[in-house]
């Protein structure tokens, strides 16, 4: 890490509220830090804005390493969307399958969003401590709450959610997704496809300058998702997938799926939306073998989509389909 880009040392507070405890990461725009609520005497995740392309630490502050006026407009354009997905991220209900943002604020020329805490055992480590891949007989009950979390972003109009093997945690027997919804990109390689390895999870859509998104769009990412943890290798990125005869997706050697849920699988990593389930529901009904109700309570809260009844969700031929 970059010197100049230091994190907050432990015992650093912050709004008078929130102090760190000590650093977990930093990919590049955002540092990460475990702090504490010491209002609510909780443990909380602490995001810190600090893109280390343009900033340098002095002090607490953050300042720019460059004075230029390109530098400043970047990094400012950059501050307002990382504080604006913040917003949109603490508009998502509550849920356990939920890692939601509590709070966000502006302090130290930069800011800051805290999040429900979240053991640090990502998807990623969980796969390694279980030899890289993952059966379907304990795979699918561990992803059923994913299912739930996206019902949430949806309801929230956001569609588009971070599946990252390093961001998902696995906790309490079933995945969490980050509310939180935001990489940075401009402050990262361009998306020309010559220079940028693409993510393997996200779908057309959602590569710029990319078509309308919705609920589809995530069926694609978790999917994708799924297949990684079946196979333990990353499927094929959209690109590589173009141009080909179907099915194009492998089999997934190694993996005793049944025949339906190889079925599932397939129509959710369809390359165009409007082949794939319509929406996480449509999905899971296929994928588990069982119909699922239009609100199904179980441990991990509600499963419901109120806009397949109320008809206010969009399809990806109809006006309306959300960006992030």
């Amino acid at each position: 890490m970059p010197e100049d880009v230091l994190p907050l040392p432990p015992g650093a507070v912050l709004q008078e509220r929130y102090r760190i405890e000590r650093f977990l990461e930093n990919d590049g725009v955002i540092l990460a830090y475990r702090g504490r609520d010491l209002y609510r005497e909780e443990d909380v995740t602490v995001a810190e804005f600090a893109p280390f392309t343009l900033a340098r630490r002095e002090g607490a502050s953050l300042t720019l390493a460059r004075e230029d006026p390109e530098s400043g407009l970047l990094y400012t354009r950059g501050l307002a969307r990382f504080m604006l997905a913040a917003l949109a991220a603490a508009r998502v209900e509550r849920q356990p399958a939920v890692i939601g943002v509590r709070h966000f604020f502006q302090a130290n020329n930069t800011g800051y969003y805290v999040a429900d805490y979240a053991e640090r055992c990502s998807l990623r480590a969980y796969l390694e401590q279980k030899g890289g891949r993952i059966p379907p007989e304990e795979l699918f009950p561990l992803a059923e709450p994913a299912f739930g979390a996206l019902a949430a972003f949806h309801r929230a109009g956001r569609y588009g959610a971070e599946f990252s093997p390093r961001k998902i945690m696995v906790e309490n027997g079933g995945l969490r997704l980050p509310a939180f919804h935001w990489g940075g990109e401009e402050f990262k390689d361009t998306w020309d496809q010559g220079s940028h390895q693409l993510s393997p999870f996200l779908p057309l859509e959602r590569i710029p300058p990319g078509k309308k998104r919705g609920p589809w769009t995530d069926v694609y990412s978790l999917a994708a998702m799924l297949s990684y943890c079946l196979t333990g290798a990353e499927p094929p990125d959209v690109f590589a997938r173009l141009g080909k005869a179907a099915p194009d997706f492998p089999d997934w050697p190694g993996a005793a799926l049944t025949p339906g849920q190889k079925a599932a699988l397939r129509k959710a990593l369809e390359l165009k939306a409007v082949d794939r389930f319509q929406s996480p529901e449509e999905m899971r009904e296929a994928l588990y073998s069982a119909p699922a109700a239009k609100e199904r309570k179980s441990r991990f809260g509600p499963f419901r989509l109120p806009w397949r009844r109320e008809r206010t969700g969009p399809r990806p031929h109809e006006k309306g389909g959300a960006s992030l």
